[in-house]
């Protein structure tokens, strides 16, 4: 009885009946016939089992891989069609997003042309790092961005304290990266996104569209600037708790208004940073603020005698004194003209 899924298999049977055919008589032939015919529905009974427990096993294996292509959030509607093809719709949602960007990525990919795959398996490594701190704490993946990892909480469904978990992630992967001596930077943002299978019919992937996420590039390419891990936006700034389980560990330091490439608006900025690794001591914060609120307001002359006395060697003290440099050559510094009208600036990289 052969197997009908195309390959060489099948089952076969044999045996004996006994004493001569033509002295069975009538009833003892037909008796023979009828227990032949059932031997051969019984194998092709089992053929047929066996077939669909190969069938099963190759399916599972198949789902199963299919399955590590998809985000850990999809996994419980796998076996719904209805209800993932439902999800998987694009729709607008509250969500907070992370984007990190490996440092020194292009100079390495020139530096290693002729030997491409060591160098991507240092790249892998990192991605890695990044990926599975996010999903770790109930993030989602989007994709990558070369040596970049775009990555999001809120979707399908909402998460409890999702700023938190973008902010621990936030935190964890510089702390990661920086002890395999790596450097990264990381933006986190937060607000209304449409998130879903996007793209096209043939492509379409889950992504996120609209500005919050562009917002999210935008200030993490301004950690180059501040010389911080990550900067977060006034909405996650605004979230971010100091008690329970993950938020008692972070905490936000103000770096001003600033010019976001695409933007119409100034946007508040804000450093990221755990209370492990403070980036300056607790009882200087009073100077800190009261420096930026005076670069802010327009006493640039004060706002740079604070900086200098107080944190004079501070990557992001540094950062605001070479934008009062690059705006003024008055001395003491005085804000342009059109200062008082939109109090923002573009972080100046050193």
């Amino acid at each position: 009885s052969p197997f009908q899924d195309g390959s060489k298999f099948a089952v076969y049977v044999s045996g004996r009946v006994t004493g001569q055919w033509n002295a069975l008589g009538k009833t003892g032939q037909d008796k023979v016939v009828t227990d032949l015919t059932q031997y051969q529905k019984t194998t092709e009974l089992i053929v047929g089992l066996i077939e669909t427990t190969l069938r099963m096993n190759r399916l599972a294996k198949q789902n199963s891989v299919i399955k590590q292509a998809w985000h850990r959030e999809l996994w419980p509607f796998m076996d719904r069609p209805d209800e993932l093809e439902r999800v998987l719709e694009p729709q607008v949602k509250e969500v907070t997003i992370l984007f990190c960007d490996l440092r020194n990525y292009s100079t390495l990919v020139s530096k290693t042309k002729d030997d491409l795959l060591p160098a991507w398996r240092n790249i892998s490594l990192a991605l890695e790092t990044m990926s599975s701190t996010v999903t770790d704490l109930g993030g989602v993946v989007s994709g990558f961005r070369g040596d970049a990892v775009l990555a999001f909480w809120g979707w399908p469904l909402p998460k409890e304290r999702q700023e938190d978990m973008a902010g621990l992630a936030a935190v964890r992967i510089w702390d990661k990266l920086a002890k395999k001596g790596m450097k990264c930077g990381l933006g986190v943002t937060h607000g209304p996104t449409l998130a879903g299978r996007l793209g096209a019919h043939d492509l379409a992937v889950v992504d996120l569209y609209g500005p919050v996420v562009n917002l999210a590039f935008r200030l993490e390419s301004m950690t180059k600037a501040f010389g911080v891990g990550a900067i977060v936006s006034q909405e996650v700034a605004d979230r971010l708790t100091r008690s329970g389980p993950y938020g008692d560990k972070l905490r936000t330091r103000r770096l001003g208004n600033v010019i976001a490439k695409g933007f119409p608006e100034p946007v508040a900025a804000f450093e990221l940073y755990s209370t492990d690794t403070p980036p300056i001591r607790e009882d200087l914060e009073y100077f800190w603020n009261d420096a930026v609120d005076q670069f802010t307001g327009g006493d640039w002359a004060e706002s740079y005698r604070l900086l200098d006395e107080y944190f004079p060697d501070e990557p992001a003290s540094l950062c605001l004194r070479r934008v009062m440099h690059k705006l003024t050559t008055a001395d003491p510094p005085q804000p342009p003209p059109d200062w008082p009208t939109h109090r923002s600036y573009v972080p100046v990289e050193p």
